[in-house]
């Protein structure tokens, strides 16, 4: 089968620190497809997070979504990245100037240098047809390629609903297409396509959302995000549960009409979260093909996770299709840089698979550091930047 995929990273480096992680040792025992698999190594790759250091103005950025695109320029890796800090480095303080909502970089991964765009501005525009003055993005998700042109989903938050983070927060889900992806990123034609029915919005401000991740299997596009809901415990605490959605289409990806959505048992017309599907995801993870084990890999935060460190590690699930059934949740690797100081947190984690690494069992994953104090993450070079790590599955 041709396994077309969005790009991984991943280098040989030069520098090696080898972390196993503690979690390990819950390999050998969770149920469900994959349960022969197990974590036997785990190596921070610090030549590939040297890249995104010292790299002025660009100072740093969450989001961190890789796609290969050496079809369009020889042996380059794009990168899209959320808010993004503009400016220069002071006295080993960041000294930013500007933070617009979204940032590219065009990686050389044969040369291993690396160019940012575009000046201190946002790359994405609010299209024209976005109204109000509290909308604020777009943010870029989920990359890939189709028919020659290059394509991410968007999503516009609403600022009003900061205030109340779990109800009417995300505004709008876009599609943007580059028709020009040979060109110069700053010559980019970049057409905007509203997705009407997203997010699917729902009671108690529950709503539904695809950019997560785009998985493609021969000639069919697979999409992924979540199902929010908010939920209280018995104590009346607030919180939120993110379930598992998948959508396909075998047409072009702007045809809306022909996606549909997996419910656990038959593709619908309508967006469905899948019925008895993970519910412990963040609004950020991947699914990958790994050929070693002819399974499905599924990366991600745990935003269920009652201990600080679990939610801040790197959690995984393994499925015989690319739409599941999941087995059990495996934790894999709690970032070392969480022992650098008590208020530092971690997200954003994904798989860049397949690409550098040096074998098919082995998955390179991005997280992001950052602070609960902001003025930490803000002025610290070592926060908010992407931090990388190469694990290693074998069986047993």
């Amino acid at each position: 089968m041709n396994r077309n995929r969005r790009i991984a990273i991943g280098v040989i480096a030069t520098l090696i620190i080898v972390v196993v992680a503690t979690a390990v040792m819950y390999q050998t025992t969770h149920p469900g497809p994959g349960n022969h698999i197990e974590l036997v190594a785990a190596t921070k790759m610090v030549e590939l997070e040297s890249l995104f250091r010292d790299q002025e103005p660009w100072l740093g950025s969450d989001g961190a979504y890789s796609l290969d695109i050496s079809e369009f320029h020889p042996n380059t890796i794009l990168w899209t990245f959320g808010d993004t800090l503009w400016g220069t480095i002071e006295n080993d303080t960041k000294a930013w100037t500007s933070m617009p909502n979204n940032s590219i970089a065009l990686h050389d991964h044969e040369n291993e240098t690396i160019e940012f765009y575009l000046e201190a501005k946002n790359v994405f525009q609010l299209a024209e047809w976005v109204e109000g003055d509290m909308l604020w993005g777009p943010w870029p998700f989920a990359p890939f390629v189709q028919d020659g042109r290059i394509y991410w989903f968007l999503e516009v938050l609403d600022f009003v609903g900061f205030t109340d983070p779990l109800g009417n927060w995300l505004a709008d889900v876009y599609l943007a297409e580059v028709d020009n992806p040979e060109d110069s990123p700053e010559s980019w034609n970049i057409n905007y396509y509203p997705i009407d029915f997203l997010p699917a919005k729902y009671e108690n401000h529950s709503f539904l959302w695809l950019a997560s991740d785009v998985l493609v299997e021969d000639s069919t596009y697979y999409m992924y995000g979540v199902r929010q809901e908010q939920v209280y415990d018995e104590e009346g605490k607030q919180g939120i549960i993110r379930h598992f959605v998948v959508a396909r289409t075998q047409e072009n990806v702007t045809n809306f009409d022909s996606w549909e959505f997996y419910d656990g048992e038959n593709w619908m017309s309508t967006p469905q979260a899948v019925k008895n599907g993970p519910g412990d995801l963040s609004t950020e993870y991947s699914v990958d093909y790994l050929p070693p084990f002819d399974k499905y890999l599924l990366i991600y935060q745990n935003d269920q996770a009652e201990d600080g460190l679990l939610k801040s590690s790197i959690w995984a699930r393994w499925a015989d299709t690319p739409v599941g059934p999941w087995g059990e949740p495996q934790i894999l690797y709690t970032p070392p840089e969480l022992d650098w100081n008590e208020n530092y947190w971690a997200y954003a984690m994904k798989a860049h698979y397949p690409y550098f690494s040096k074998a098919e069992n082995e998955v390179v994953v991005s997280y992001i550091v950052r602070s609960y104090v902001e003025d930490e993450t803000l002025s610290d070079p070592m926060l908010y930047c992407p931090y990388f790590v190469k694990l290693v599955f074998s069986e047993h």
